[in-house]
């Protein structure tokens, strides 16, 4: 009966051994696949059996066992099967052990419940018996069952870098001290031993929630941030495929126009010749090409051309004074898409606060572009019916539409530059609203 006996503790220690390296292995990313990964688990859940069992055999080991076998799961085990950082495999594997013994704890607890003998059931669990056997296997079970239900999440864990990583090492020191301590507090009669375990246990629950929130806190930042990104660039993009189309359009309309004086010429011919009616059937073909006159821009960049060349044309429906010069001839590291989304927003911001005036020869726009030691200003300036920052001092968005997101634009523009080590600077003087956008489109001498 002894060999039985022996055999369920051998085959508990297997199980918890294998289950805690598989669960690290799979947080950390395996390093093999199929039956490889299968044996590498099982081989070294083996090597782990043979040194908590020889452990167990010397007491004097009893209270530093579970601390090797955490160390070996760290540092061996789990470095030959996943391709796991030092730092994330000793976090996941107190982690492991962690809830492991918790569930054991756990189930003891159902044991004494169930059996009715909640304060002698750790006596009557240590030793040798059937009752021992059916309680350490039941919580092996739960082991196994619970790292195939979590598996697939400890997949995603591996995600973790920087501080959340040193972040979770610190939570599973702490989680597994605070456990034993609790744990041994249960075996204890004294008073003020279980008064003090219910207190550090108040001020551990206390802490658990404080970091849930700032971790719940931090993660719904996270997710705004980048809906925002996404959105940022996808609003920059299709912004910068619509001017491209447009100075495309705009570079066919100035070759016609370039065009137009040879039908001049041509014109000319035939009223020299006398030839009315062919004159008159020509001339009605050429009305039917004309069109309004478009500004020109030739600042030395396709993008800033396009935008400024739409934009004069949008002021011109809209009764608005548009003025621009623009030199971009030096060519930087900076994208188009970047271009388009700082200098088309703050154009679209100075066209709101123009379309607010309601005499309309007090709307006015100017907008200046330069270069000057490798750094690039882009300048608008506009009339506003009144101070934007009296009742808006950070120049939020005022639009009534809630259904779609709004204030990006300045938003965007920020963003932009400070990724090209820019800045933005707002300002409102004598009923003039100035928007400077600086930034540096070639790269720093660090």
């Amino acid at each position: 009966m002894q060999t039985l006996y022996f055999l369920a503790e051998i085959t508990a220690t297997m199980i918890e051994s294998t289950v805690a390296l598989a669960a690290v292995t799979a947080a950390c990313k395996p390093r093999y696949q199929g039956w490889k990964h299968i044996g590498m688990v099982l081989l070294f859940g083996c090597c782990s059996t043979v040194i908590i069992t020889f452990l167990n055999s010397w007491s004097l080991f009893s209270y530093v066992t579970p601390l090797i076998a955490i160390a070996f799961l760290a540092f061996v085990g789990s470095k030959i099967t996943s391709f796991g950082s030092p730092l994330a495999r000793c976090s996941f594997s107190i982690f492991a052990y962690l809830v492991i013994q918790i569930m054991d704890y756990i189930i003891l607890v159902v044991y004494g419940l169930f059996l009715s003998t909640p304060q002698t059931i750790f006596t009557m669990l240590e030793t040798a018996s059937v009752l021992r056997v059916s309680y350490i296997l039941t919580a092996k079970l739960c082991d196994v069952v619970i790292y195939f239900v979590f598996r697939s999440s400890l997949q995603k864990i591996e995600q973790l870098t920087g501080k959340l990583q040193i972040g979770f090492f610190v939570l599973s020191v702490v989680s597994y001290a605070s456990m034993q301590f609790l744990f041994s507090t249960i075996l204890s009669t004294d008073l003020t031993i279980m008064q003090t375990a219910v207190i550090f246990s108040w001020i551990f629950l206390i802490c658990f929630v404080i970091a849930s929130l700032a971790l719940f806190s931090s993660r719904a930042k996270s997710e705004k941030e980048k809906q925002i990104h996404l959105l940022l660039e996808a609003e920059n993009e299709w912004m910068t495929e619509n001017y491209q189309q447009l100075h495309a359009a705009q570079q066919e309309n100035a070759r016609q126009l370039h065009d137009f004086k040879h039908h001049l010429m041509t014109i000319q011919g035939l009223d020299s010749a006398k030839k009315e009616k062919e004159l008159s059937e020509y001339i009605e073909s050429l009305s039917i090409a004309a069109g309004q006159p478009t500004a020109v821009c030739h600042s030395g960049n396709d993008i800033i051309d396009a935008i400024l060349c739409r934009k004069a044309t949008q002021a011109l429906e809209n009764q608005i004074d548009f003025n621009f010069t623009a030199d971009f001839h030096i060519a930087g590291k900076i994208s188009p898409i970047d271009i388009c989304g700082i200098l088309a927003n703050q154009i679209d911001n100075a066209f709101e606060a123009c379309l607010l005036i309601p005499n309309t020869a007090a709307r006015q726009i100017t907008v200046n572009i330069s270069q000057r030691e490798g750094f690039a200003f882009f300048r608008v300036e506009n009339t506003t019916l009144k101070d934007p920052f009296q009742d808006n001092p950070n120049l939020q968005s005022t639009k009534a539409d809630t259904a779609s997101p709004h204030g990006l634009g300045l938003l965007s523009i920020r963003t932009l530059v400070e990724r090209y080590n820019g800045s933005l600077y707002q300002e409102y003087k004598d009923g003039r609203f100035i928007s400077t956008a600086s930034f540096c489109y070639e790269p720093l001498d660090t």
